[in-house]
């Protein structure tokens, strides 16, 4: 009913009605401007493989237990939900609805980075459900023991 403020109208107040419409297009900006950044950052990072490596190296230099938590995390479906969250979070108290898109933009281009990557090596026949299944069973096997 008060779409206008949020369903809170005594905490909000937009008389014009238009703060919601400008929240969007902040969040949609904020989108176009991650997702953009991520390709252009991917370009960097292909484009300049030594330049890549040597920061990668010199931030696990500066900081290994980050990078070990980082690892970590990686295979921790609840600790990299936690660390999603997190970002969101403070993406949204440093700029607002901008960095709120700008985060979702980033997720965006790095989960077609993903899809795009597993598809090439689907198509190209370097990866089957049956070598799956196999590395799996040896995974249950070894944590067995």
């Amino acid at each position: 009913m008060f779409v206008y403020t949020m369903n809170n109208p005594v905490k909000w107040v937009d008389p014009s009605g238009l703060n919601a419409v400008d929240a969007m297009q902040d969040f949609g900006g904020g989108v176009r401007t991650g997702f953009t950044q991520h390709f252009q950052n991917l370009w960097q990072a292909v484009n300049n493989p030594i330049n890549t490596l040597l920061s990668v190296g010199q931030s696990v230099v500066s900081n290994p237990a980050v990078a070990v938590a980082n690892m970590h995390m990686n295979t921790n479906p609840v600790l990299n939900t936690m660390s999603q969250v997190h970002r969101y979070v403070v993406s949204y108290q440093s700029s607002g609805f901008y960095g709120l898109g700008v985060q979702a933009g980033t997720d965006l281009g790095q989960a077609s980075t993903t899809l795009a990557a597993y598809g090439l090596v689907r198509g190209l026949g370097w990866l089957s459900v049956e070598s799956l299944l196999v590395q799996g069973k040896r995974h249950r096997e070894l944590l067995l023991m």
